[in-house]
């Protein structure tokens, strides 16, 4: 994923060619760039402030998130989990170059604490030991200046339970520089990065009306909740006074900070792909009108903002999703589609050459006839997705 970025090289493309110079790769796509897991919701123009408060470069190596330290014992680094997993283009071009040079013979075996293609898990070791060995690059702690934390590994309801004095030293406190947020119920960040571990794709679209839709702007919606004190919401969430509370201090922080909401043609757009994503029958995926076959995988045409005439980029960002297709993680895609994803200047969901599932059938999309039968079962690759 991270060379394909880079520079186009690695994955598989249509069959008996590779990827056009119209494609979405390069470097110079973007500044950042993060892996992000499809159970994660992002905050994508919230890494630009995050990088900007710290007067960080994207020319300087950046590799940062959740750092996790309870594998240094046996591994010698610490981790960013992968719920999302940010890279300036200095430390993306760094870890692509030490891909290309990992041994690959051994891709059937677990990982070793080596910097070599492994049978695992666990990639956030794999990818942190090769940052070290190959450009001494090591994961950087993404939290405000008092120690909350940028991405939350768990749900927010979950995190906000946590109390470091309450609950001692185990692997998740390992190492952490110590902060009274530990012990308040008060330690994620208000202009967060991201929330990981959010399953049901319905979660996506209630985040999407706190932060950005009816709820953050106080529009009329019948499907929001309103308890008899007054407050209003997307849903009854989990633990609902206490994650109430933090997503009223993540709105004034994004109301301070500016965040823009989309009107308009693409506010239509988000309507549109909101009923496509809550329909529950949906079991197959419309692609986008176009008589492609083998082309389908080309990927000419990722989802790519356009900048206005004369402006330099600046802090763009690229989203990565690693990805299954299958028809169960359909609403999932639309999900993304019609809530953070729209965000990315540049959002690509990545994918194994074999796509289906016992009930469709499995297809090698390396292959033409692998092509020719997925579309027929409705499998067909849209453009923003990279094998």
């Amino acid at each position: 994923m991270m060379v394909y970025v880079a520079d186009g090289s690695g994955g598989a493309s249509a069959p008996g060619g590779r990827r056009t110079e119209e494609d979405d790769t390069g470097a110079d796509m973007a500044e950042w760039f993060v892996k992000v897991d499809s159970d994660t919701f992002l905050f994508p123009e919230n890494v630009g402030r995050y990088v900007e408060a710290r007067k960080w470069s994207h020319d300087d190596q950046h590799y940062f998130g959740h750092v996790l330290s309870h594998r240094k014992d046996d591994r010698g680094v610490s981790t960013v989990a992968g719920g999302a997993v940010f890279y300036s283009r200095a430390a993306l071009l760094a870890g692509a170059d030490s891909f290309r040079k990992m041994p690959m013979d051994k891709g059937n075996k677990e990982e070793d604490g080596t910097c070599r293609d492994a049978y695992t898990g666990t990639e956030e070791v794999v990818t942190a030991i090769c940052l070290k060995e190959h450009s001494n690059i090591t994961a950087e702690p993404a939290i405000d200046p008092e120690g909350r934390e940028q991405v939350s590994l768990y749900e927010v309801d979950i995190m906000l339970e946590y109390n470091r004095t309450d609950q001692g030293e185990w692997w998740f406190w390992q190492d952490k520089q110590r902060f009274p947020c530990h012990d308040d119920g008060d330690c994620l960040a208000y202009l967060p990065l991201a929330f990981h571990h959010y399953k049901d794709s319905r979660d996506f679209l209630d985040l999407e009306k706190e932060f950005y839709g009816s709820v953050m702007k106080g529009e009329k919606d019948p499907k929001l909740i309103r308890t008899k004190n007054g407050r209003v919401a997307a849903r009854h969430w989990p633990h609902f006074d206490q994650t109430h509370r933090y997503f009223e201090r993540v709105r004034a922080a994004m109301k301070a900070a500016g965040s823009e909401i989309e009107d308009g043609s693409e506010r239509q757009e988000e309507k549109n792909n909101l009923e496509i994503a809550t329909t529950k029958k949906q079991s197959t995926f419309k692609q986008p009108s176009n008589n492609r076959r083998i082309s389908s995988m080309r990927n000419k045409k990722s989802t790519k903002k356009e900048l206005p005439a004369n402006t330099q980029p600046t802090n763009r960002v690229y989203c990565m999703v690693p990805f299954i297709w299958t028809p169960s993680a359909f609403q999932v895609y639309h999900a993304i589609h019609a809530s953070w994803g729209k965000r990315c200047h540049i959002l690509n969901f990545f994918i194994d050459p074999v796509i289906g599932d016992e009930k469709v059938g499995f297809y090698n999309m390396t292959e033409a006839a692998g092509v020719i039968a997925a579309e027929k079962a409705n499998l067909a690759l849209p453009d923003d997705v990279v094998i």
